[in-house]
């Protein structure tokens, strides 16, 4: 696959607006822990831990 059909599949996808405006409302920090992932924090920055696949 090329890059002019990757770009061309990425632009006709639909996202409604109501998901679009949920998702710039949703902080990514917030969210990831939500989902269980594990992150450090590392000066400024979060780390993510990666789980072990088992």
């Amino acid at each position: 696959m090329n890059n002019s059909t990757i770009e061309s599949k990425a632009s006709t996808m639909f996202y409604p607006q109501g998901q679009i405006d949920r998702a710039n409302q949703t902080g990514l920090l917030p969210f990831l822990q939500a989902q269980g992932e594990q992150l450090s924090r590392a000066g400024n920055e979060y780390r993510w831990k990666r789980r072990e696949q088992g």
